[in-house]
């Protein structure tokens, strides 16, 4: 099955139902992981 990940600054309704959840800005944690250069 699909696997769901949540990336958000604020916890949402469906954090329960994820299989990971990164509650940040955006921006910041994807240049951690995607270079932006």
């Amino acid at each position: 099955g699909a696997r769901l990940v949540i990336l958000n600054r604020d916890p949402t309704e469906m954090d329960d139902t994820a299989d990971l959840v990164i509650n940040d800005e955006i921006g910041a944690t994807l240049r951690q992981v995607v270079p932006l250069d």
